[in-house]
């Protein structure tokens, strides 16, 4: 299969994560699909004085570099549709770290194709590629189809390194200058790659779930900000991932955080399989909404045919009330 790797050289940590990726096509067989030994790195990088050093350290023959005015996830997926127009690869490689999980699972949302995050290993199993990672807290291991193409995956953190530079006269590479693009929509403006930090939601003993339903960015950030009240962590499915409402960070699922809190609040969310993966081993699954046909409702222990907002509302006066007692 025709493959693309992308490399976010923004970070501090790129070459440990290109070292990584090529580790990865080297256990799988897959550093020989062109002429010139390896098929196609993509690099964002936002300083051209470190261009060339950038060239140096890659291990990759092959690579496309594209110069950006700094890490800006939304910049980034819309030059990758532009770069792809007229050669799309079967499959698109991120590198394991918090930049790369993001970019994975909205560039494939972007293109129509499948996403997994943190994969160990792929496989092909009945004439479709299959996805090993990590799951229930690191206690088992889990097979994931991927249905429809291109097929993008970052990989687990953490795994075996390729440790070995490649001349520079033997490389093949072009450049690609967008450091003056802008964009209209900017719903978040990252000047450097986020750093790795431990996923609250998977520590935390009280999360709201928030759905598609809650309707926009405004009413995210507003049960945001009610849940730090609460003193719970706001965890989202993923079409509040997709419109860029919140972070990939807050995301549930077979694709994010799979937690297990003591109670988990779920609003206008529909509770489709990979979201329902992420939360069925609370303690407590509270589903609230209006739509009574929704499939989160079955997995619920407690359900609340209502709107959300008249249940939030009712939660806050009775922590009010409670504090004030």
């Amino acid at each position: 299969m025709k493959y693309k790797v992308i490399i976010n050289a923004c970070s501090p940590s790129y070459k440990a994560r290109a070292e990584e990726i090529l580790s990865f096509l080297q256990e799988h067989h897959l550093t020989s699909g062109n002429a010139a030994g390896y098929n196609e790195a993509i690099v964002f990088y936002a300083e051209e004085q470190k261009a060339e050093d950038i060239i140096n350290r890659l291990p990759f023959k092959t690579f496309k570099m594209v110069r950006i005015k700094h890490y800006q996830p939304e910049i980034i997926l819309t030059i990758l549709q532009e770069l792809e127009i007229g050669s799309p690869a079967q499959i698109y490689i991120f590198p394991g770290d918090s930049s790369g999980n993001e970019l994975a699972v909205r560039f494939a949302w972007r293109l129509n194709g499948s996403s997994l995050v943190a994969v160990e290993k792929i496989t092909i199993q009945d004439n479709a590629l299959v996805g090993i990672k990590k799951v229930y807290s690191g206690n088992l291991r889990g097979a994931f189809i991927f249905n429809y193409k291109p097929y993008c995956f970052s990989l687990a953190r953490g795994m075996s390194r390729f440790e070995a530079d490649i001349p520079v006269e033997k490389k093949n590479y072009t450049f690609h200058d967008y450091s003056s693009k802008t964009i209209s929509l900017q719903p978040h403006d990252y000047l450097e790659s986020p750093k790795e930090e431990e996923n609250k939601l998977e520590k935390s003993s009280f999360i709201i779930a928030a759905g598609r339903g809650t309707g926009n960015s405004m009413e995210i950030s507003r049960l945001q900000n009610i849940a730090r009240e609460l003193g719970a962590e706001l965890g989202v499915s993923r079409p509040v991932v997709m419109n860029a409402w919140a972070p990939l960070d807050q995301l549930l699922g077979a694709s994010g955080a799979v937690v297990s809190p003591d109670i988990c609040l779920t609003l206008a969310v529909s509770g489709s399989p990979p979201f329902y993966y992420g939360i069925e081993k609370s303690k407590t699954i509270i589903a609230v909404n209006h739509d009574e046909h929704a499939p989160i409702l079955k997995a619920a222990d407690i359900v609340i045919i209502d709107d959300y907002k008249k249940v939030i509302d009712t939660l806050i006066k009775l922590a009010a009330d409670e504090k004030g007692a």
